[in-house]
């Protein structure tokens, strides 16, 4: 064996012992899993109570009471806490919170590819990856745990709460770093479908590259495009047999340029002065612009240079049905940032870098925004989303990798479509 082979074996087999260790002692300090779900942990802030419950009705309310009644609420190493316990500043709980989107029926995920290490499973749209905020028994995770009676199920990575399709997960811990890079390094393929209006000078077929700065300010729904309208889009002079002859994740280069700020400097440059300004996409005229805002902290914001292959691979003539408000991103609203005439088009989008919202703020800044999008160009009011006639169109259609563990070819597509599209448009394309 090759001595820095060998060495290297060593060195991973060390970090794979500790990474055990770490986790069981984890394991052992917090309380199992109930249907699928962790509990929270929280530290006991200084303050004048005299017991637990004292302190949880005036955090949480009267549950507080049903909470410590129930047996929700834990010390370390899984020592049950009571509401008649005194209170010290300092101690750590864990809580099981009632869960605020519990289903009358169990969710059944649509499995596409199960392995010992791996599953892919299809989400629908608007559902969470994983538990968040009041997105807890709705989400692919505890779904996947309930469904196969395993709390050691993780998802190796995420698709956004309104985005469809293939979500890969692991289905034990010790498992989800390996997949993890696969995402981590861009050694997987990922092939998206949008529904979107046509782009007039984009033939049927033919590829196109955009490479975009963008920005991810906390606290602000919208990510950034940090560019000017339509720069930087490359347009390969092949068309299908471009972007297929090459290996899965090439393509062209398309034209690199830096994104701007109004003072001509870098984005780059400016991470470190006092702040940075904050670039939003407005509805101009019926064009997406891209415009100055208000300054924020130059510590805060997370920027990178995103790459997207793009496609038009079916257009037909829209025929969705008006709906009642004028405000709604309808296929008709959506008119006013592309396609005069009303036609729609399907997009196979082939991102080459990961980064939140990308594919949506690409077909945005393109003048084309994603039918049913709630937050692109424009933040739809709470209120209309239900209203919508279908959930954003972007499916997750297909990922292709080499399998870390068993080195084997996979190649994964979903079973879903996209509402707006129709049936035959659909058929023609995946059946040709």
């Amino acid at each position: 064996m090759d001595t820095h082979q060998g060495a290297t074996r060593h060195t991973s087999s060390r970090r794979h012992t500790r990474h055990a260790r770490k986790q069981a002692r984890a394991l052992a300090v917090r309380p199992a899993l109930r249907g699928g779900i962790n509990a929270s942990p929280m530290r006991l802030p200084a303050g004048p109570w005299e017991t637990l419950v004292h302190w949880g009705v005036d955090r949480f309310g009267e549950q507080a009471r049903t909470m410590f009644a129930r047996g929700d609420v834990f010390y370390d190493h899984q020592q049950r806490a009571f509401g008649s316990d005194p209170y010290v500043a300092g101690t750590r709980l864990w809580l099981f919170r009632p869960v605020p989107d519990e289903p009358s029926e169990p969710i059944m995920l649509t499995v596409q590819y199960l392995t010992d290490h791996f599953m892919v499973v299809d989400k629908p749209h608007e559902m969470a990856t994983i538990p968040k905020a009041s997105h807890v028994a709705n989400s692919v995770l505890v779904a996947a745990r309930r469904q196969f009676s395993n709390d050691e199920i993780v998802a190796a990575h995420r698709l956004d709460y309104e985005t469809a399709g293939l979500v890969l997960l692991t289905t034990d811990a010790e498992y989800r770093g390996a997949y993890q890079k696969l995402f981590e390094n861009r050694r997987i393929a990922k092939t998206y479908y949008a529904a979107a209006p046509m782009l007039e000078d984009l033939p049927v077929g033919q590829w196109r590259s955009i490479e975009l700065d963008m920005a991810k300010t906390p606290g602000y729904l919208q990510i950034s495009a940090i560019d000017d309208a339509r720069r930087g889009v490359h347009s390969s002079e092949q068309t299908r047999e471009w972007n297929e002859s090459l290996p899965r994740g090439s393509a062209a280069q398309p034209e690199r340029r830096r994104g701007a700020t109004a003072q001509g400097e870098s984005i780059r440059d400016v991470t470190n002065k006092e702040a940075v300004p904050r670039l939003l996409a407005e509805n101009v005229n019926g064009n997406v612009r891209i415009e100055l805002s208000e300054a924020v902290p130059a510590s805060k914001p997370r920027f990178a240079t995103t790459l997207t292959d793009y496609r038009m691979v079916a257009v037909w003539d829209d025929e969705t049905p008006q709906a009642s408000s004028s405000s709604l991103h309808t296929s008709a609203e959506c008119r006013r940032f592309g396609d005069a005439d009303g036609r729609l088009a399907l997009y196979e989008l082939r991102p080459r870098t990961g980064f939140t919202h990308q594919l949506r703020v690409v077909m945005a800044h393109l003048g084309v925004p994603i039918l049913g999008d709630p937050i692109y160009p424009k933040v739809m009011p709470l209120g209309e989303v239900p209203l919508r006639p279908y959930p954003l169109q972007l499916l997750a259609a297909r990922i292709e990798f080499g399998d870390p563990l068993s080195h084997e070819p996979v190649s994964i597509t979903s079973h879903l479509r996209l509402a707006a599209v129709p049936q035959g448009v659909w058929g023609r394309v995946f059946h040709s």
